[in-house]
């Protein structure tokens, strides 16, 4: 009975939907004063941000100055919110436009981090006071809950342990993954591999933007950002607890054919991105320099390989619990979302 009362009521408000809008706006920049939040928006990288960040702690496994790297202007159109409270700061968000949305500019470098902030509370009131739609669709913990978005899911997530014989769930469903790494093996026998050299890292991320060029979800739009902030990383060592990045590069003599890059912190493992010359598709290499990505973790004595979502991970490896996606949408928006 409701949902016909809501279907009924729903194009009878859609003319009013602006109106709608700007009044639940008007609100949320009432309730926003009335806490004494103020956010100021900037269209470029600034001193008065630079000086601001120095106050606020870097994230996880990162120095400030490889943060900086993701605020840098690139292809994609960049918008920097300076959030305070009553004079006291709370956090800089820094968003990056997404064909017709905006993500944090760590999503798709950093997982599971969303922006500097003074405090857990802070980070949420500085979300909830910007006046804008922010999505992060993957690779949140449960702890985004603790954020308060106005909608979030869950997904399930591959993750193998290096330091078992991973490779046996290969042999699933009748061996089926199994035979189809041993053929890439097989087909790429002539090929060459090599490690961590910072210009197959601009190589690969360039080559999956060509891949993705056309698709509609628009992830590229990274690209830039990938770049200049996995190549600040280095390759630290497995103690030191900083972030570090893994690049694993297959080669036709001199042609680079498949790549797939990886970063890591302690004894985890996270995949990030993947590419191939679409000319050698039949021959496997993305498959061949993914199993060989897997072999070098182990042989480095990484622990965990998350690869995140999606079907054909499962593939590789075992489900191994929940991962959040979240969206946080100002009041205004979300009156307009329901009208639609």
């Amino acid at each position: 009975m409701l949902g016909s009362i809501k279907q009924m009521v729903r194009p009878m408000l859609r003319p009013f939907a602006p109106t709608i809008g700007r009044t639940a706006r008007s609100g949320e920049l009432l309730a926003t004063f009335a806490r004494g939040v103020r956010v100021d928006w900037f269209s470029e990288w600034n001193p008065v941000l630079d000086d601001a960040l120095n106050l606020l702690p870097p994230p996880p496994g990162c120095t400030l100055d490889q943060y900086r790297e993701l605020l840098q202007p690139t292809s994609a159109h960049k918008q920097h919110a300076l959030i305070t409270q009553q004079g006291d700061l709370l956090a800089i968000i820094s968003l990056r436009r997404r064909a017709a949305t905006w993500e944090p500019v760590s999503l798709q470098t950093i997982s599971g981090y969303i922006a500097p902030a003074a405090s857990e509370d802070g980070l949420r009131l500085a979300l909830r006071s910007l006046g804008r739609e922010v999505q992060v669709p993957f690779g949140l913990s449960a702890d985004v809950l603790k954020l308060m978005p106005r909608t979030s899911w869950t997904y399930d997530y591959v993750e193998i342990d290096l330091r078992s014989d991973y490779q046996s769930h290969w042999l699933r469903n009748g061996r089926k993954h199994h035979k189809h790494v041993r053929s890439a093996e097989t087909k790429c026998a002539g090929m060459d591999l090599r490690f961590d050299d910072k210009d197959d890292l601009e190589w690969i991320v360039n080559q999956w933007r060509i891949q993705w060029a056309h698709d509609e979800e628009q992830e590229i739009c990274a690209a830039d950002d990938r770049i200049r902030f996995w190549k600040s990383l280095g390759a630290p060592s497995r103690d030191s607890g900083k972030l570090g990045v893994q690049v694993v590069q297959l080669l036709d003599g001199d042609k680079r054919v498949a790549g797939v890059i990886d970063t890591y912190r302690g004894d985890d493992v996270q995949g990030q991105c993947m590419a191939r010359l679409d000319e050698y598709r039949r021959a496997g290499p993305g498959t061949r320099a993914l199993a060989a990505s897997m072999e070098r973790g182990a042989e480095r004595g990484f622990k965990t390989l998350n690869m995140g979502g999606g079907d054909y991970k499962n593939l590789w490896g075992p489900l191994a619990g929940k991962r959040y996606g979240a969206i946080f949408r100002p009041a205004s928006v979300e009156w307009l979302h329901r009208l639609n």
